[in-house]
């Protein structure tokens, strides 16, 4: 190795008082390129009296220097999480599985601070893995028809301000109630929930809102406001 060289990876510069040093008059540290800190260990230790002497005058002064290079600190951030990718989504995992209550909190935290972050990160996602995401989605709609047509449903409702909900487990209760029959043609067939008074005029998104229908006699029926329990009574009085 040049003599020069060799000097030169011997000495470093402290970024304090700007005097050339040898290696081992700095502290270690692993997220340096030379695996050294950048302040010499008597700049440290005075920094740290200081500290001691004033905290407050200290705190004040960091804040000031976060204040004055915040476009230089997310750029290094940003740097730095590119760079360790995988080691930071190992950490992440590890940390989500030992506090799940600590980072729920986190999260919902930040996604009420920055919406706008989450919609933008969202749209790219969604943009650049639409097909992993289509087949994720057809592979869970195979799994779990039940969920698929509860969420549709309440997206639904959602989407039209009904007021009220209902699970599978109480739709599943009003059709034993019924006998498993459609309250229209009294036949047995797959039954559907249909609102009595349509959510586009208005009808709660609740149980006692809801009729069992087979999917052709809900179709025919539409948006009218038509109540088969009535008539399924009187005829079974």
């Amino acid at each position: 190795m040049d003599k020069r060289q060799a000097i030169s990876y011997a000495v470093k510069e402290c970024s304090i008082c700007k005097a050339a040093k040898e290696l081992d008059q700095f502290y270690s540290h692993k997220g340096r390129k030379d695996g050294k800190s950048k302040m010499c260990i008597e700049c440290y230790k005075m920094r740290r009296r200081k500290y001691k002497n004033d905290p407050e005058k200290e705190r004040e002064r960091s804040r000031r220097y976060r204040e004055s290079h915040i476009k230089e600190r997310r750029a290094s951030s940003r740097a730095y999480a590119h760079k360790h990718k995988k080691q930071r989504a190992a950490y992440n995992r590890q940390y989500q599985k030992e506090n799940p209550e600590k980072a729920r909190e986190k999260s919902q935290l930040y996604r009420k601070r920055h919406p706008e972050r989450i919609k933008e990160y969202g749209d790219e996602y969604r943009a650049t893995n639409r097909a992993v995401l289509c087949e994720r989605t057809s592979k869970y709609a195979k799994a779990h028809p039940d969920r698929m047509r509860e969420n549709t449903r309440r997206r639904r409702a959602l989407k039209l301000k009904a007021a009220g909900s209902f699970t599978d487990s109480e739709f599943i209760d009003l059709c034993e109630q019924y006998n498993w029959i459609c309250l229209c043609c009294k036949e047995e067939k797959p039954l559907a929930a249909d609102h009595i008074v349509p959510l586009s005029r208005g009808g709660r998104d609740s149980i006692d809102n809801i009729q069992p229908l087979c999917k052709s006699c809900n179709s025919k029926k539409s948006a009218r406001i038509i109540d088969y329990r009535t008539q399924y009574e009187k005829a079974t009085d």
